[in-house]
């Protein structure tokens, strides 16, 4: 399976839904059908999804195959000017849901340089010599690292799950012509040509190490034995709540993530337009919901509910007809044929007792039916009662006529099934659950009137005989329930998750409706999600200290360990979250490290990685050649974030500037702006 996804930038729509309360939600939910289309469509809080995305990240360190070290290269951006790139390492990429916007939902994938080093060269030519002067050298570290980005357009991304379940980011895209669908930019160089030049010829690079190295599993369905949910493709948009596409406003930059799902054997459906045409799919409620399942009220029908009932050896001569119940948004089954049938026959000599036929067909009103309502299906046959005129008579002789005497009898019968929706635990994992809850099988033949000249002895030979006739009828009723309790259903659903995220079990279920489509709320993993430390990724110079902070949590215990496969000192960290790193010496050799901290409290857990270097402050470039009169872009990094303080040597060579222009990911920049005249030897 391939995530195909395409860079684009657009404007943010202001036109926002808002999140209902549960009550309102559930109400909207029984209006319309939700799911445009799709089988099933899942919804996660926007900010919990990047949180849980960088704990998975942190999960995988070391146990990840790690990219290869790119060949030492030079790219020709033109002018003489040559980029020289050396041992040039990349970690993992990091990925992030940028915004929260139906229409321009973005996912960014940044990999940012951890080792190496860049050139940069001029080439002139001076009497038919060619000469090559260094006008930039850069050494490469987690401070001031540049980064390798591409931004994806969620607008134009469609994902496949491959036949293996695995579902894959492919850092390499090429569309029909071999050409490059992702736009690649390496953010270490002035220009945007030039970072976009360069972000091209390590994409170039990249392409050579092979589908194995730039195809990196998200994450992998698990093995399961549902047929019925079996994705096939799957479509991811975010999707903002009430005011946070609003810069300014508190929610600013909140919302969800939403992918949409096709099964196996099922079309594509298709997308809302805009934010306001999408019912917000995180209601508003104590329960603080983060994620949302939402199965099509057409999938549960047509794949579960129908398919089920159809497997009762009776149902196919009940001929039942698929109607939609007026006034609601369900539909339910109704019988057209079949029905139960009796009659009293008995005569003798000298006594009988008569009916004509009596019963009921299955398709007289109130028909028998199933008809889904909410959370489930409801099996219900109640015919109207049933009136029967029959005659008993007594001769004394065999050649004298019947004198017969009326009665009526009434017959009625109730059998109702009520199968039912929920969440239950099979095992390790959380399931739908689509079984019997209740069962009721009640009947009744009753004498209700008999012609005063029945004697008492013709009533009771009446009341003997409707003994067996109810026996008959009330066998009949349970056996016509016991035929339905094997009807069920066992859904894992909660697999589905594994779309986007790599670990087991990652929601946490609580509240299952089905007001049209099923919808099944939830937290997202709480037990990664709830406790949170700041920062999550730091950069800390060897000796230095850092006091990480915790929420959502109480009574923390911490820890630090080196990232797999990794060995070295990895620090210390005290009870209360300070971290203390290994002196600059033992990090000399290196030169990059990582370690992993992690807090714990009761089931919750929160890791935060640690890039360990030598020296605290990095300006990016080092060195640098620049031409009188022009200006040229500074970045620099201190380990704890400090403020920095630009000062320079020689005044008469020039000033340092704000950079309205710097690189966002790096902590500070400057411009230095050249002067146009260089000052007289032993000036200054």
């Amino acid at each position: 399976g391939k995530l195909q996804l395409a860079a684009a930038a657009r404007q943010v729509d202001r036109s926002i839904p808002k999140a209902l309360s549960l009550e309102d939600y559930l109400k909207e939910m029984e209006k319309q059908r939700w799911t445009f289309g799709w089988g099933a469509i899942l919804v996660f809080d926007r900010q919990k999804t990047n949180v849980l995305l960088m704990q998975e990240y942190i999960d995988r360190l070391g146990t990840d195959q790690q990219f290869p070290v790119f060949e030492d290269s030079e790219e020709d951006v033109g002018e003489g000017v040559k980029h020289v790139l050396m041992g040039l390492t990349l970690d993992r990429p990091r990925l992030s849901f940028e915004n929260a916007s139906i229409q321009h939902g973005r996912v960014a994938a940044t990999m940012r340089m951890v080792g190496g080093k860049q050139l940069q060269l001029k080439e002139s030519v001076l009497a038919g010599e060619t000469h090559k002067v260094v006008t930039r050298l850069s050494t490469l570290n987690a401070i001031v690292g540049p980064s390798l980005i591409f931004t994806a357009d969620l607008a134009t991304s469609q994902s496949s799950i491959g036949d293996e379940g695995a579902v894959v980011l492919k850092l390499i895209q090429l569309n029909e012509n071999g050409e490059f669908i992702y736009q690649y930019k390496f953010t270490g160089v002035e220009t945007e040509f030039e970072r976009i030049r360069l972000g091209t010829h390590l994409a170039e690079l990249m392409k050579t190490w092979g589908d194995e190295l730039t195809t990196l599993p998200l994450s992998e369905l698990r093995e399961s034995e549902d047929s019925v949910l079996e994705p096939a493709r799957f479509g991811i948009r975010t999707h903002a709540e009430h005011n946070s596409a609003k810069r300014g406003d508190p929610a600013f930059g909140e919302g969800a993530v939403v992918l949409f799902i096709a099964m196996k054997g099922d079309k594509n459906g298709s997308y809302p337009h805009e934010d306001k045409d999408m019912l917000y799919m995180l209601p508003s409620s104590a329960e603080k919901f983060t994620s949302n399942l939402i199965l099509a009220q057409d999938l549960i029908y047509n794949k579960v509910i129908f398919p089920e009932i159809n497997k009762v050896p009776w149902v196919a001569d009940a001929k039942f007809e698929d109607r939609e119940i007026p006034g609601s948004r369900h539909r339910e089954l109704v019988a057209t044929a079949g029905g139960w049938w009796a009659r009293i026959n008995h005569e003798v000599p000298l006594f009988r007792c008569l009916t004509p036929a009596f019963g009921f067909n299955y398709a007289d009103e109130p028909a028998m039916r199933f008809r889904v309502e909410r959370n489930g299906v409801v099996f219900k046959l109640n015919p109207d009662p049933v009136f029967v005129d029959g005659v008993v008579g007594h001769r004394e002789h065999t050649a004298n006529p019947w004198p017969d005497r009326k009665f009526t009898l009434k017959t009625t019968v109730v059998v109702e099934v009520v199968f039912s929706f929920k969440v239950k635990v099979e095992g390790e994992n959380s399931v739908i659950d689509f079984s019997v809850q209740s069962q009721r099988s009640n009947t009744a033949i009753e004498l209700v009137y008999a012609d005063p000249k029945v004697t008492p002895n013709q009533i009771q030979f009446i009341y003997d005989y409707l003994k067996f006739y109810r026996q008959g009828l009330q066998a009949y009723a349970t056996s016509l329930a016991a035929s339905l309790v094997d009807i069920g259903a066992t859904l894992d659903a909660f697999r589905l998750n594994n779309l986007l995220f790599k670990g087991g079990n990652v929601v946490t279920p609580v509240n299952l409706n089905m007001p049209t489509d099923l919808t099944v709320l939830g937290h997202l993993s709480p037990q990664r999600t709830d406790l949170v430390i700041e920062p999550s990724e730091v950069v800390v110079a060897g000796g230095g200290s850092l006091t990480f902070k915790a929420s959502g949590a109480s009574d923390i215990k911490w820890s630090v360990d080196n990232v797999d496969g990794e060995e070295g000192e990895k620090g210390d960290i005290d009870l209360s979250g300070k971290y203390t790193a290994p002196s600059a010496d033992s990090l000399r050799a290196s030169g990059f490290r990582r370690v992993i901290v992690t807090a714990t409290a009761g089931d919750k857990v929160s890791k935060a990685m640690l890039s360990l270097v030598e020296s605290s402050v990095s300006v990016y470039p080092s060195v640098v050649v620049v031409s009188l009169g022009s200006k040229y872009s500074l970045v620099a990094g201190e380990v704890d974030k400090k403020a920095l303080t630009w000062t320079l040597k020689d005044q008469n060579l020039g000033a340092i500037e704000e950079d309205p222009d710097k690189d966002p990911t790096m902590q500070d920049g400057r411009k230095f702006v050249a002067a146009k005249t260089l000052p007289a030897p032993g000036a200054g």
